[in-house]
């Protein structure tokens, strides 16, 4: 329901911006900035909403500690990038 009602209020929103931009050219620019965060919003909404089974699959599949995978590809990119940095200002 609240997923549904954020995606009309981000699309009529967007297309009310749009419609201002287009009213007072002076300030498009503003208007069509705020017109794509409003659709960005609408569009986070709708693709990562207030169901609830994502959000109890979130918290099943959730760890308490990161896998040994995880803290090992953790220490290469680290390593990497201080290499980098090393290579960059040497």
């Amino acid at each position: 329901m609240l997923r549904n009602l954020s995606r009309i209020v981000a699309i009529v929103a967007t297309l009310a911006l749009v419609l201002a931009a287009q009213a007072f050219p002076e300030q498009r620019s503003l208007f069509a900035v705020l017109a794509a965060e409003v659709a960005v919003f609408g569009l986070v909404a709708y693709l990562f909403g207030f169901d609830l089974e994502r959000t109890v699959a979130l918290r099943y599949l959730q760890r308490n500690k990161p896998s040994k995978g995880v803290r090992v590809a953790l220490g290469v990119c680290a390593g990497v990038m201080l290499l980098g940095l090393a290579a960059f200002l040497g």
